[in-house]
């Protein structure tokens, strides 16, 4: 990790350990429905609160990261549950009455850690019957605990010793686990340039070092998975779609001794590239920026990734929510993306169409603000076949939540973005920017703004409805566009050398719970002296590009009356 990032993170958690615990105390058992968006003082919608254990009756200290295990043996469902100075192991089988088992102390001072000196930052993960956990801790390396052992606790809460451990490294931030190879993946250890550490972990008792890869630096998280998306170049080979700070990387680990990049991107007003999740049919990436919110003041921001072509993977949509709270975590389940938004708690998505998300349901973890900061839910774990899902809150506890929304409607709107020409003299570059609703409801109120790059002016820009004007920033604005109705944006801009690459992006934003937040990319690719366009969805306008700007359009979507 830059030291930027790290002191910005850091900062964070020293904030947070001066307030941390704002809970009343209590914890609640059996099952309180959310009703008149409300279940035991919560605010929720779509989402029963089945039960909650505050920290003191799962160990104690602050949480963070949440994994679970079901024993194939039983069928059991078990919360695996980071805090501070360990690992806690809830039984959620009966999510109403859920059973703390005991804890497994980090591996570093017992003494020490109960002294509050514990690490803020704990990842756990699964492979088939063992826990694998690292810590940012020096020297605490990779734990391994047999779940087994939690079929026969008679007289919890117990504490347990680690299984074995692996000291390949010290300390990591992260850990990704592919369980279909066996392998898996430490990241932002203190090796490697906190990039990916590979460790054979088939025989999870001995494991052993494969291999690493630091050529794109320092690695925040990661999914790696046996690849079976659109791009059949690369079809059943092991691939990681990392999280490096400021870009999307993907790197091919089918040979763990000779990792190789395929692609590397960044996108606009990054501030901290955190965690992302691939949908099932691997044709999005879902990823989210811990620093945005809090860097240039927008509203809670999910990036999602077209890496249907994954040499060239390109920004398809920017989902923004009506909050503004931090986003950490977010995976993806069949439809449904489970977001962990700090202090707004567990958001649900529907992703069926990737480029236009809809919130479906949430339950607020933390009661204390949904503004920008560091504290309330870090994750969730949305893998449990009952449909259980478990969401850790720093300072509130384990949620033992049900979602209970049902299926929502296609989308109201549907804006699309194209490049339909493009042409360069001179130093002038030319392109026309066709907008579309192909959706059945009436768009209102766009705004069409270009952002001119340093060394960059405007020449002229016009369109085919409403009216345009060149003041900082220029803007088109269009009061209505209709379903099924187009219209086109011209711009000229001088970038003061005769090529250009942007991004094109549509946007309708609205904080109507009941509309959709929609957004289309395409992209403009105009080299030296040759004309050429993007359509939708298409190319590649990353690093060394010349002139970058982007075009937001930004639309409310009425879908009342009164909106």
């Amino acid at each position: 990790m830059s030291t930027h990032g790290r002191l910005f993170v850091l900062v964070a958690f020293v904030c947070l350990a001066g307030g941390v615990f704002g809970h009343d105390g209590s914890h609640t058992s059996g099952m309180v429905a959310c009703d008149a968006n409300v279940a035991d003082g919560f605010a929720c919608r779509g989402v029963d609160l089945m039960s909650r254990l505050v920290s003191d009756d799962i160990g104690g200290g602050p949480l963070n990261d949440i994994w679970g295990w079901t024993d194939s043996m039983t069928g059991r469902e078990y919360a695996l549950v980071g805090r501070f100075a360990g690992t806690s192991f809830v039984d959620v089988t009966d999510p109403e009455s859920p059973v703390y088992h005991g804890e497994l102390p980090s591996h570093a001072d017992i003494v020490r850690k109960h002294e509050g000196e514990a690490s803020d930052w704990r990842d756990v993960k699964v492979y088939g019957d063992y826990a694998l956990i690292v810590s940012e801790e020096p020297g605490h390396g990779l734990q391994v605990f047999d779940l087994t052992q939690l079929r026969n606790v008679t007289n919890p809460p117990l504490v347990f010793q680690e299984t074995a451990r692996y000291a390949g490294f010290g300390s990591a931030h992260n850990l990704v686990v592919n369980e279909d190879t066996g392998f898996a993946y430490a990241v932002g250890s203190n090796i490697q340039a906190g990039g990916l550490h590979i460790v054979d972990i088939k025989d999870p008792l001995n494991m052993v070092f494969a291999g690493a890869y630091s050529g794109d630096g320092y690695t925040h998280d990661a999914q790696c998975v046996v690849y079976s998306g659109p791009d059949v170049a690369y079809t059943g080979r092991e691939l990681c779609f990392c999280l490096n700070e400021d870009t999307l990387t993907i790197v091919d680990v089918t040979d763990k001794s000779a990792p190789v990049q395929l692609s590397r991107r960044t996108y606009s007003l990054f501030g901290y590239a955190h965690q992302g999740w691939l949908t099932d049919d691997q044709r999005h990436f879902i990823s989210n920026d811990e620093a945005d919110e809090l860097n240039f003041g927008m509203r809670t921001r999910t990036l999602i990734w077209n890496v249907a072509d994954v040499d060239a993977p390109v920004v398809a949509h920017e989902y923004s929510s009506a909050m503004n709270s931090i986003d950490h975590n977010n995976y993806v389940t069949g439809r449904y993306l489970y977001q962990s938004n700090y202090t707004t708690g567990l958001r649900v998505l529907d992703v069926s169409h990737p480029t236009s998300p809809l919130e479906v349901g949430f339950f607020d973890t933390y009661n204390a603000t949904d503004a920008p900061v560091f504290d309330g839910s870090w994750s969730n774990y949305p893998f449990f076949a009952s449909g259980t899902v478990v969401v850790s809150d720093i300072s509130e506890g384990l949620f033992v939540v049900r979602p209970q929304f049902t299926d929502p409607a296609i989308p109201s709107t549907d804006l699309v973005a194209e490049i339909t020409s493009s042409s360069v003299s001179g130093s002038g570059v030319t392109f026309e920017t066709r907008v579309e609703n192909r959706g059945s409801q009436d768009a209102s109120n766009l705004v069409v703004t270009i952002p001119i790059s340093l060394g960059e002016s405007l020449v002229s820009l016009t369109s085919t409805m409403g009216s345009c004007v060149s003041t900082v920033p220029p803007h088109c604005e269009v009061a209505s566009l209709l379903a099924g109705e187009t219209f086109s944006v011209t711009a000229v801009v001088d970038t003061g050398q005769p090529s250009l690459m942007a991004d094109v992006r549509v946007s309708a934003l609205n904080p109507d719970d009941d509309t959709r937040d929609n957004t289309a990319t395409a992209v403009i690719d105009v080299p030296g002296n040759s004309g050429g366009g993007g359509g939708f969805g298409g190319g590649d306008s990353g690093g060394g590009a010349v002139g970058l700007f982007l075009i937001f359009v930004s639309c409310l979507v009425r879908r009342r009356t009164n909106v």
